[in-house]
Parts: structure tokens; sequence; C-alpha cells
């Protein structure tokens, strides 16, 4: 018998191949053939909330500001280089300029709509996505617009 047993460590384990988009387009391909369009649509909304509800609590009580800076660190800690800007009207955007999912996102583009609905957990409001990478511009644009307050009622 071998005195000693080694492994591949994680680190080495690193260095081989990996098929993860592939399999992961190749899933996307047969639930859009099984369930349709709209199925696969919803099975992205609840994949964009798996991802957001860890994340949930610590974003809880937080106001428009806190919660969209919170958004592009959630977002950087993820792989992704980010930045945030805010108009006049007090409007945010959040712009990743790399995208984690890229050679998933080629082929099926229904992965954006995993992303923006990710982002509109996180931020707690409206968020379109205005500019892709995927369309080939400079980065991905969440435009991210607050609720509206809602208005009291007059008694």
């Amino acid at each position: 018998r071998p005195a000693l047993v080694y492994r591949l460590s994680p680190d080495g384990d690193g260095l081989y191949p990996k098929k993860y988009d592939e399999l992961a387009n190749a899933l996307i391909e047969e639930a859009r053939t099984i369930l349709g369009p709209p199925a696969l649509a919803q099975l992205m909304k609840s994949v964009a909330t798996r991802f957001a509800t860890p994340h949930l609590p610590g974003l809880a009580g937080k106001g428009a500001d806190e919660r969209i800076e919170a958004v592009g660190k959630i977002l950087e800690a993820r792989g992704n280089i980010v930045s945030r800007t805010q108009d006049a009207s007090d409007e945010h955007s959040v712009h990743k300029h790399t995208c984690e999912y890229w050679n998933v996102a080629t082929k099926n583009s229904i992965v954006c709509a995993l992303d923006v609905e990710f982002v509109r957990q996180l931020a707690g409001a409206d968020a379109r996505l205005t500019t892709s990478l995927l369309r080939g511009d400079d980065c991905c644009t969440f435009h991210i617009k607050p609720h509206e307050p809602e208005a009291k009622n007059a008694r």
C-alpha cells in the first residue's frame, strides 16, 4: 500500500479546463425548449431571487443612496468592475464594465434579465438596463429609479 495519498488542491484543479459555460448554455436552451419562454423568464427571476436573498437582510432599512452603494459593492464582490452615477433628478445608475456571465449571455441573452432582476431586488427600486455590453456598449448600465412614496390616504 502506498504510504502517501495525493490529491489535487482546489488551486491545482483550477488549472484544468472547465465547461461551466457550456453546461449553463445547454441547461438554458433545454429549459427554453421544455418549459417555453415565459417559464424560462420566471426561472431566471427565481434564480435572481436566490442570488439576492442572502444580501437583503443587510439592505433592510437603508435609504436609496446606501442601497445603490451596496449594489455596487455586491456586484464588485461577484467579480465585476462597477461605477455609480447620480443625475440631477436624484436617479441613480450602476455601470457594470465587465460581465461575469459573458460566455453564457452571448448565446442566451435571457441572462441579462436575470442581472436586471438581481439589481432591482438589491436596490429595492425599479431598474432598467439602458446600455449593454452585449449590444456593443461600453458597459451595462442599470438605471435605477426609486419608487414614488406612497400617497397617504386622506380621510
